[in-house]
């Protein structure tokens, strides 16, 4: 018996290519960073998780609709924490010293995925929970929670419905301005 030290991938038919010519978006959990660094690394044209690493669907699909919109950051998004700014929507890597500098890299990475909409071919969505965090004050649900004290949140686990919802309502809005993107 041969030992055999690949495992072989059957590509599903119908599934689209990723192709180093189409530029792709990549956004979600750490794998779609992980696989986003080798893609670049294989001069692959990827704009890799422009909110960064995100875990939950919900916030996955209001990053998509805010880089649709082209959604501009001000000072007044923004919560400041241990003398870091920090953004709920953005990973740890966005945080800084003065809003300004938060803000600012925030709209910028946001820029860069809007005017890269249009020529988008393929988008990658890698959703790496169903539990999200809620603040305690007002429910709103946070892409990331900072290292804030556990009692600033309630945890609670999507039901399948609610992640399909709000997965499709983005993707479909997406797939409206730029119906030549695959998933």
């Amino acid at each position: 018996m041969a030992l055999s030290f690949t495992t072989p991938v059957v590509w599903p038919e119908g599934m689209p290519w990723l192709e180093q010519r189409l530029p792709m978006l990549l956004m979600g959990s750490c794998f779609a960073s992980e696989m986003g660094e080798r893609l670049l690394r294989a001069k692959f044209d990827c704009d890799l998780n422009p909110f960064g690493v995100l875990y939950n669907p919900l916030s996955i699909a209001q990053a998509l609709c805010e880089i649709l919109d082209g959604r501009r950051y001000t000072a007044d998004d923004l919560f400041c924490h241990e003398g870091l700014w920090h953004s709920w929507m953005h990973h740890g890597d966005f945080s800084a010293p003065s809003a300004e500098e938060v803000v600012t890299h925030i709209n910028t990475r946001i820029d860069l995925a809007h005017q890269r909409l249009p020529q988008l071919r393929r988008v990658v969505l890698t959703l790496g929970s169903a539990y999200v965090y809620r603040l305690a004050d007002g429910g709103r649900v946070v892409g990331n929670c900072h290292k804030m004290p556990e009692r600033s949140f309630r945890r609670e686990r999507l039901s399948v419905g609610e992640v399909t919802e709000a997965l499709s309502a983005a993707i479909e809005r997406l797939l409206r301005l730029h119906p030549e993107v695959k998933l």
